[in-house]
């Protein structure tokens, strides 16, 4: 604690003395910043000769140059910012600009764009005899992280004297040169491999960033420069989309890497987590696009898959509503809801391991059910997951007994069977908590050996990043939603595997700090009951016993199961024939199924708060205090 005190201190002195250095020197800075507009006396880089009234200063060389020297330099620099001061103005060059100094004024060269030069001539077959030449009368845009660039598209001759002939380059020597094309037979739109890194980089380290507004930005840097800024939307995304789909298919056909895989899983791989998130929805309005998705169901299962899965299991069990675990209510089991009706995907499902890698991927239709969570559970299954944990694994589990009992017969029955035998459920710790004791105490994750550790929430910690994702995934076509959030899983996989090893050395580190503390604890948790460690197995399997028997004995009505309402039964006996009346509670008032003690709870609170508890040494007084509070509740909750 002292520690991070003491670097506190030392962060607040440094961003203290940076804060006085900027006061200080603040005058001095703005003075040389406005000087370096001024046209001072300098030296060509090149030449040496002494520059007065008129020269070109490249932002990108960071040098200057005389009028001859620029020519020469940057006829095949052209992807730079330059300046040409003439006595006290300053103008700004495009890439075919060029001082004339008999003229006095700004002319236009012919500039091609830089390529490298092929080793042998097509027509003749010599060695290095190539040279580069601009095409007249056919010009390029070339997009770099300084915006658009226009410039001649290049040829190649050859210098030979005996051959002398001239070609125009190809697709092929654009993309060897370090460009990619918006589309590959019309080549007037080249982007830098550099620009297409940046741009794979920025969307998911920055999701919410849209491909308009980074063109805008590109746009804004043409201007800066004194270049046109309009940049072709339709061959950006096409670049963009066909440059990342090709990394893909040599990180997969020819590093053989497997994306979809945990490296630090190994068989029997213990835990994963299943999850759905409804902000990655895509609107029914959205554009349905003219192009096919690239990456298809190698990241993200396609929608056949599902809906074949899903059929099958309606065939034998016909869907219901809404689920409950006492007095909590779930949507899960809920085939579609009025709130996805304006979007065609409704979101994304997906499974995880405890290292937090996206193992499975799917697109919903429709709200979230058992269906889809069997597919998931299955696909886990066959690639070795032990334990699946699930909101809302009781209900679910009910859910697989019933389906494996009115499926005998079926051809897939005895692979769900061993399926349900195999694999083991697992509630989280936080979702555990609105559960009922006995549910708890018969999923409980702490006690599934060598996972107890896991918290059940590993997916809600990959969906607060993929949730940003859902700005820009709304209004996609189906190919461009799927090709994006293929891209993001990927990513997101990949980043956690290159931190795998730091990540697994913090937790082994974290361990082994906390585990003499926390044995310190559990002794004197130990010693304050009268309890030994060899006690727990028999205290969890008495737990277990009264769990059984709580759910065996449950006799709760089925008004208390409705989802749609919750009731507070009081009984008032006024004579033999008083009947139950029903009562609808405001949420901040529920009644416990198992013995009311919630509203015990409550009535205690409100005690200690309206007058001394101690004072009421007569149950019956007690009785009549609880009732008089509840009705006056009641009341104010009718009249408001």
């Amino acid at each position: 604690m002292q520690d991070n005190e003491d670097k506190m201190k030392k962060h607040a002195k440094r961003m203290g003395q940076i804060a006085e250095d900027w006061d200080e020197h603040w005058e001095r800075v703005v003075e040389v910043h406005i000087g370096s507009y001024a046209t001072l006396p300098s030296l060509c880089w090149n030449c040496k000769t002494s520059l007065t009234s008129c020269y070109i200063r490249c932002l990108c060389c960071v040098k200057t140059f005389c009028p001859e020297c620029d020519s020469q330099f940057h006829l095949w620099n052209a992807f730079h910012q330059r300046q040409l001061l003439f006595n006290a103005e300053l103008i700004k060059l495009r890439s075919r600009d060029f001082w004339d100094q008999n003229l006095s004024v700004v002319v236009e060269r012919d500039v091609a764009v830089p390529c490298f030069i092929p080793p042998r001539c097509k027509s003749c077959r010599r060695l290095n005899t190539l040279v580069t030449e601009p095409k007249k009368n056919k010009f390029m845009i070339v997009i770099t992280l300084l915006g658009r660039f226009d410039l001649n598209a290049t040829s190649f001759k050859c210098s030979h004297p005996a051959c002398g002939i001239t070609e125009e380059a190809s697709v092929r020597n654009y993309v060897e040169s370090g460009y990619w094309p918006g589309s590959p037979t019309r080549t007037c739109t080249l982007f830098t491999q550099t620009y297409m890194t940046h741009w794979f980089h920025t969307k998911h380290q920055i999701p919410s960033t849209a491909a308009m507004k980074y063109m805008e930005v590109s746009g804004k840097m043409s201007s800066e420069g004194g270049r046109n800024p309009v940049i072709n939307p339709i061959m950006f995304r096409t670049a963009s989309s066909q440059f990342s789909y090709i990394n893909h298919m040599i990180d997969v056909d020819i590093k053989q890497d497997e994306k979809m895989r945990c490296k630090a899983c190994v068989l029997p791989c213990m835990y994963s987590h299943f999850d759905v998130i409804f902000k990655l929805y895509r609107y029914k309005a959205a554009r349905s696009g003219h192009f096919k998705s690239l990456y298809g169901d190698s990241v993200i299962v396609s929608d056949e898959k599902i809906e074949v899965h899903v059929a099958e299991i309606n065939k034998l069990k016909p869907q219901k509503g809404y689920d409950n675990c006492g007095n909590s209510t779930y949507k899960a089991g809920k085939e579609t809801t009025s709130r996805h009706r304006t979007q065609y995907e409704t979101g994304l499902g997906s499974a995880c391991c405890r290292h937090g890698v996206v193992l499975v991927a799917a697109n919903l239709k429709t709200g979230e059910n058992y269906r889809i969570v069997h597919f998931f559970q299955h696909f886990l299954w066959t690639i070795g997951y032990i334990y699946f944990c699930y909101d809302v694994i009781c209900n679910y589990e009910k859910f697989l007994k019933d389906l494996i009992k009115v499926s005998e017969g079926h051809l897939l029955h005895g692979e769900w069977a061993r399926m349900s035998k195999e694999m083991v459920g697992f509630l989280s710790v936080l979702h555990g908590r609105t559960h009922t004791w006995d549910c708890q105490v018969d999923n409980n994750g702490r006690w599934r050996e060598w996972a107890c550790a896991s918290l059940g929430e590993e997916q809600e910690q990959v969906f607060a990043r993929f949730a940003k994702y859902g700005l820009v995934t709304k209004h996609m076509s189906p190919a461009s939603r799927n090709d994006h959030l293929s891209e993001m899983i990927e990513n997101h996989n990949k980043e956690k595997d290159d931190g795998m090893d730091y990540a697994l050395a913090k937790r082994a580190k974290k361990a082994s700090i906390k585990q003499n503390a926390t044995q310190k604890k559990l002794d004197v948790l130990l010693s304050q009951r009268g309890l030994k460690e060899t006690d727990f197995p028999g205290i969890l399997k008495k737990l277990q016993q009264l769990a059984y028997e709580k759910r065996n004995n449950d006799t709760v009505t089925e008004d208390f199961k409705s989802p749609h309402k919750e009731n507070l039964i009081e009984s008032e006996t006024v004579g033999t024939n008083e009947k139950k009346k029903e009562k609808k509670l405001p949420n901040s008032f529920k009644a416990d199924l198992e013995g009311h003690f919630m509203t015990a709870a409550w009535a205690r609170k409100m005690m200690n708060k309206y007058g001394e508890h101690n004072s009421y040494k007569n149950d019956d007084l007690k009785h009549s205090f609880t009732s008089n509070i509840s009705k006056q509740k009641w009341t104010n909750h009718q009249r408001a």
